[in-house]
């Protein structure tokens, strides 16, 4: 072997060792509460803890399912839209958050209504953390029985049919 090829060698195994080994920096400081003064090792908030407890990891963030101008769509379609948006994203593919509606004054929007959420839709959002379905305060409008011997289409609006995990909306101040 030539000695550039042996110093190229060492090179590359210093290189290696180097990016096996411990962090340098700041990241190589101790993280606090490491271990405790009884031994046993600590466990980072919402760490799993191997069922020792009840903590539980938190796992990838989860996304708000967003669509343009959904301001004033049936409550309960955009209930089933964010959910299944939420659902398809979390473990098992069951609901991780989660999902209270507020009525709130928003002029002519109607509890029946959906207006936003919080945090606003394309938000991130931690697994077990809360998104809230923000709804007009406007009583729904009431359906339109057409007249049995009336033959003309009825021209009044009738409410979405709720759906029964549909919560009644809180009304806030």
């Amino acid at each position: 072997m030539t000695r550039l090829s042996a110093n190229m060698l060492a090179l590359l195994v210093c290189l290696v060792l180097v990016g096996c080994g411990a962090p340098l920096g700041r990241e190589a400081e101790e993280p606090a509460g490491g271990v405790n003064p009884t031994g046993e090792e600590a466990e980072a908030p919402g760490a799993p803890t191997g069922g020792r407890g009840d903590a539980e990891a938190y796992g990838a963030p989860i996304e708000i399912p967003a669509k343009t101008e959904d301001s004033g769509r049936p409550l309960d379609h955009m209930m089933k839209v964010i959910k299944d948006g939420i659902r398809r994203q979390c473990p098992r593919h069951e609901l991780c958050v989660k999902v209270r509606v507020e009525a709130r004054d928003r002029g002519s929007l109607s509890t029946c209504q959906f207006d936003e959420t919080e945090p606003k839709q394309g938000s991130k959002v931690r697994q077990g953390s809360t998104v809230v379905i923000v709804t007009g305060k406007e009583p729904c409008p009431t359906p339109v029985t057409p007249d049995p011997g009336d033959s003309s289409p009825s021209t009044g609006k009738s409410p979405a049919p709720r759906s029964p995990d549909v919560l009644e909306p809180e009304v806030s101040p």
